[in-house]
């Protein structure tokens, strides 16, 4: 067990459709293997390890250029995702809940998030959060357009004003301690760019179907070897 326990670990699941490529099998298959088997594992060995927060970043904003019928395929396996989790979570009292932009998400998968989220609306002990078409990028920008909104509701653009603006208007995530990504690419791809300043960042070359508890495990452990200073 690591000297020091994150609150909040990021799962950045890369490499699913590589995985079924070298395969031979098809891309759907890396995507039900990656979400459907290996994230309830790992999710469930964090809040074992002691791990309060678990975010999944599930579909981000640029997956949107994939293709028909790929963005079909994970959708539907999204929602088997979440009525998957929706026990585990209740085992662990944990609550679900979504980030990022909800009006483009088809509304089959908009009504599993919304049950899932009431069934788990108790949990108090530990969150599950899924991103949700996040992306950075988008993230400022309507951060930067509620904060306009908000300076001209309170009828002041003065320092002060927008710094309460912005305050209100940002999204409520807290802050991730580690970031683990999978399949090697040691980038954060726009991944919360305003909560991700001083998180702990962790690269495995497995991909993400490949991952097992022993990642979680050494990943933890190596955030507990790590002394964090938050620019002190």
């Amino acid at each position: 067990m690591p000297s020091a326990v994150p609150e909040h670990v990021a799962l950045i699941p890369d490499g699913n459709r590589r995985w079924a490529q070298m395969r031979n099998v098809e891309i759907e298959e890396g995507h039900r293997t990656g979400f459907l088997i290996v994230a309830p594992r790992l999710i469930e060995a964090l809040w074992s390890g002691g791990v309060s927060v678990a975010t999944l970043w599930m579909f981000s904003t640029d997956n949107w250029k994939r293709t028909p019928n790929e963005i079909r395929n994970l959708m539907r396996i999204y929602g088997e995702f979440v009525e998957l989790m929706i026990p585990m979570a209740r085992q662990h009292g944990a609550a679900l809940r979504t980030i990022g932009r909800r009006d483009r998400i088809p509304p089959e998968l908009q009504h599993v998030l919304a049950q899932a989220e009431h069934a788990t609306g108790d949990g108090t002990e530990r969150t599950l959060q899924l991103a949700l078409d996040s992306g950075g990028r988008d993230e400022i920008v309507r951060l930067v357009a509620a904060v306009a909104r908000r300076c001209a509701e309170l009828g002041d653009a003065g320092e002060e004003a927008a710094a309460r603006a912005l305050d209100d208007a940002r999204v409520s995530i807290r802050d991730p301690d580690l970031i683990v990504r999978s399949a090697g690419e040691q980038r954060l791809s726009g991944f919360l760019p305003l909560q991700v300043s001083y998180a702990e960042l962790y690269f495995s070359d497995r991909f993400f179907p490949d991952m097992d508890v022993d990642v979680v495990r050494q990943a933890l452990r190596a955030y507990g070897e790590r002394q964090r200073r938050f620019g002190r």
